[in-house]
């Protein structure tokens, strides 16, 4: 059987299983087929998932979401994804609530330029944005979650995603507009307004 190029399929995953269960955290978006995220979960015992559900649909079945340890839509996608309003901050939280009823563990809502907000079953969590001049918001979804994986803490992870997404929308294109590890570092030592 040849290999369709792009598709990320369960025979893939299998070659690459060790990979799975050597990893403390799996992180996956919606451009690999619904069922290969499924599989994934299903396989992934006792690793935090994050899933950046993009591009939203609302085809996400319980047994993805039950296994979710952190979703992070953007508004638009968390109304695609529940079917709920998502225009004000209390409508966000009424539907990320819809998802934790699912399963899911914590919801990050990214808002653009107006932050992020943390949904879970504690506590819902404001983190505002850092101001910065938009060059190309190209890699900024890309980025934040990436920074959400790092194996902190989630408050901590949600305000270092804050800073490599602010980095990230200040230049142009998308892989060399994420920053270094020194970049942000030396972001922290400007003083924020």
């Amino acid at each position: 059987m040849q290999e369709q190029i792009g598709k990320v399929n369960k025979e893939i995953i299998d070659k690459n299983r060790e990979k799975i269960e050597e990893a403390d955290i799996i992180l996956m978006q919606l451009e690999i087929p619904i069922e290969t995220v499924e599989y994934v979960c299903k396989i992934a015992k006792n690793k935090k998932i994050i899933l950046d559900p993009a591009p939203a649909n609302n085809k996400i079945t319980s047994k993805i979401l039950e296994k979710v340890y952190v979703l992070k839509p953007n508004e638009t996608e968390l109304n695609i994804l529940t079917g709920m309003p998502t225009d004000s901050l209390e409508e966000i939280i009424v539907a990320a609530k819809s998802l934790l009823q699912k399963g899911v563990k914590n919801v990050v809502v990214s808002l653009g330029g107006k932050g992020s907000i943390l949904i879970n079953n504690e506590k819902y969590q404001y983190f505002k944005a850092l101001e910065t001049k938009v060059v190309d918001t190209t890699a900024a979804g890309d980025s934040f979650i990436a920074a959400i994986s790092l194996n902190k803490n989630l408050e901590e992870s949600i305000n270092l995603a804050n800073k490599v997404a602010t980095l990230t929308v200040s230049k142009q294109g998308a892989q060399k507009s994420v920053p270094s590890m020194k970049e942000v570092i030396e972001f922290d030592k400007i003083e924020i307004k």
